[in-house]
C-alpha cells in the first residue's frame, strides 16, 4: 500500500471512533457491530484511545453499554484494559 491509503485509511479510522464516541454519549445502546469497530480502532492506534477520552460523555455512555449487556464482555475488558494502559501512561 502507498503512503496516501495508508493515511486516508487511518484519517478514516479515526473519523470512526469519533463518530462512535459521539453515539456513545447521545445514545443509550449502539450496536455490537460498532463496539467491535471501537475496540480494532483502538487496539491498532492507541491514539484512538484519546480520542474517546476527549469525547465528553463517550466514556459514561461506553460502560453504561457495555453493561446492559454481558455477552459483550470480552470487547468490555479489552476496551477497559486500552483504556487503563493509556491512563498509566499519562
Amino acid at each position: 500500500m502507498n503512503l496516501k491509503i495508508l493515511t486516508d485509511l487511518s484519517q478514516n479510522r479515526t473519523e470512526n471512533v469519533t463518530a462512535i464516541a459521539n453515539t456513545l454519549k447521545t445514545k443509550s445502546t449502539i450496536p455490537a457491530l460498532e463496539l467491535v469497530k471501537l475496540k480494532n480502532a483502538l487496539l491498532q492506534d492507541h491514539s484512538n484511545i484519546e480520542v474517546v477520552l476527549n469525547v465528553h460523555g463517550a466514556l459514561r455512555g461506553l460502560v453504561i453499554t457495555l453493561s446492559i449487556n454481558v455477552l459483550r464482555l470480552d470487547v468490555y475488558v479489552t476496551l477497559l484494559l486500552e483504556i487503563l494502559k493509556l491512563v498509566i501512561v499519562l
